[in-house]
């Protein structure tokens, strides 16, 4: 998800990065599916968050202390999670909240370089980006 992209592939995808002064850095993206492959992302990515709790690892880095977080209650369906990703040779905590509206997934993540604490894509931000999405 952080590199915005899926398996399956999507057929089509964008991708923006914002930062607030506050030190928040979140990026969404939109990525659009075949019918019934965003569903399975959405199952798929749930499964991973709940198998790798331990951390994984990937081309871009390490990953650790994976966690299901509550559910967006957005959309379709959704899935929320925190973990820590290497940056720089240090741990950076990154917050995803993954939403399925129809084909297409809208992806936001977030990490904070100033208060690790404070990673959660902003929800008004979700709330303005779904609502643009078509029924």
């Amino acid at each position: 998800m952080a590199a915005h992209t899926s398996e399956p592939a999507p057929k089509s995808r964008g991708a923006i990065t914002a930062s607030s002064k506050d030190g928040l850095v979140t990026s969404i993206s939109l990525m659009g599916h075949e019918s019934g492959d965003a569903a399975r992302v959405i199952d798929d990515v749930r499964t991973a968050v709940k198998k790798c709790g331990d951390g994984f690892r990937d081309d871009v880095g390490k990953y650790e202390n994976v966690a299901l977080l509550p559910d967006p209650e957005q959309g379709d369906e959704g899935v929320s999670y925190r973990m820590k990703g290497t940056m720089d040779g240090e741990l950076m905590p990154l917050t995803f909240t993954v939403v399925r509206s129809g084909s297409t997934l809208a992806v936001f993540f977030g990490t904070n370089l100033v208060d690790q604490e404070k990673t959660a894509p902003d929800p008004e931000v979700i709330r303005a980006q779904l609502a643009k999405l078509p029924d």
